[in-house]
């Protein structure tokens, strides 16, 4: 499963792209920049991101048309987690025919609960990749509902943002060269008084 601190640095990632291609194949989604392929695989209890130029073999479902209409070469309005949970947001807007209209998807990397979910601009459920009953869960994922939001404990300390090792090497350079810095300010002597 994703951590928090990698999911956060991947939607500040997405939200630098202009343009996204969204698609379903199976538990697998494309989520296809102009700079990057990603793949998103949604499968129970192994969720995570990875980098794959391989084109899915796409089929006719449902969750696939909505994605044709809404994540069509769309143009990324924001990305953001939600409530300090490892749910991912991405907003888009793609221009049809006639009009642009806007969406959300809404990525569920939480677990064997990992969930993809199609939402207006709203918060009503246009399409999903695993509906939910209310006799399943207590927070029910079904079309044309407005999407209830977990409920969880918030976190006890904020999350810890991920670190490349050339970032931390150059944090360790940077605060070794500021140290060195201080060390090496002469002192000030006190100024002498004359009576």
């Amino acid at each position: 499963m994703i951590s928090y601190a990698l999911l956060s640095a991947f939607a500040n990632l997405l939200k630098a792209q202009p343009k996204i291609t969204i698609r379903h194949a199976q538990q697998t989604l494309s989520l296809d920049t102009p700079n990057h392929p990603f793949k998103a695989c949604m499968q129970k209890g192994t969720s995570h991101i990875y980098l794959d130029p391989t084109p899915l073999e796409l089929s006719k479902t449902p969750f696939n048309l909505a994605l044709e209409r809404y994540a069509s070469n769309a143009k990324i309005l924001d990305c953001f987690l939600e409530n300090e949970d490892r749910i991912l947001k991405i907003v888009l807007e793609c221009a049809t025919s006639y009009k642009k209209v806007q969406s959300v998807l809404h990525l569920e990397f939480t677990g064997k609960h990992s969930n993809a979910i199609l939402l207006s601009p709203q918060g009503v459920v246009l399409e999903a990749l695993h509906f939910v009953s209310l006799e399943q869960s207590v927070r029910p994922v079904l079309k044309n509902t407005l999407l209830a939001p977990l409920k969880n404990a918030p976190l006890s300390a904020p999350p810890r943002s991920p670190r490349h090792p050339r970032v931390a090497t150059s944090l360790a350079r940077l605060t070794h060269a500021n140290h060195k810095q201080t060390i090496r300010e002469p002192k000030k002597e006190p100024q002498k008084h004359m009576a």
